[in-house]
């Protein structure tokens, strides 16, 4: 039985392929060898029942999600046809230990162009150390630049500036403000 996957990968990562990813290249690690045991992948409707909820709440506050939410959002991510969602399964467990999300914005500036940002970028606490990050933002970066975003951003906090400067992330001159209308 194939599982329902949010994207099409193969033709997106074909382009990769011959696309430049030095920081992996020199870490020995790549979407087609992750790591021993390791897969790296988009995000399935299975996944619900791997730990992604479990991994996600690693990095913020998720609230509470219920597969059937998880369901309908995954549903409506892959309608949208914009959400690239990456992950990292552990093989052996049926664990994801690693995520990150490529979202393209349709902009009518700059040519109507395309926009991108990355997000959600977390590593399972038992797999930090393994470059699993590393993969996952250079991949979500070369690969919106093959999309043709004319720009990718990503938010984080202060402490994690040194670790998205090797990517060639600059901070901007652009305030980040905004407002929250629940947790």
């Amino acid at each position: 039985m194939t599982a329902e996957v949010l994207f099409d990968a193969q033709p997106l990562l074909s382009r990769l392929e011959d696309a430049s990813l030095p920081l992996c290249k020199q870490l020995d690690i790549s979407f087609k060898n992750p790591g021993k045991e390791l897969k790296f992948r988009p995000l399935e409707i299975s996944d619900y029942q791997k730990g992604y909820i479990e991994l996600l709440s690693q990095l913020t506050k998720v609230g509470v999600v219920t597969e059937d939410a998880f369901v309908k959002q995954f549903r409506a991510m892959k309608a949208s046809g914009v959400h690239y969602v990456f992950v990292v399964e552990d093989m052996d467990k049926d664990l994801i230990v690693g995520n990150a999300t490529l979202a393209v914005e349709y902009k009518m500036t700059h040519s109507t162009c395309l926009r991108g940002r990355i997000e959600d970028v977390v590593v399972h606490n038992d797999y930090r150390g393994k470059h699993l990050g590393v993969l996952l933002v250079e991949t979500l970066t070369i690969l919106g630049k093959e999309l043709g975003c004319y720009k990718i951003s990503l938010d984080c906090t202060p402490d994690m500036i040194p670790y998205y400067k090797k990517f060639g992330f600059l901070e901007g001159p652009q305030v980040f403000m905004c407002q929250r209308f629940s947790d």
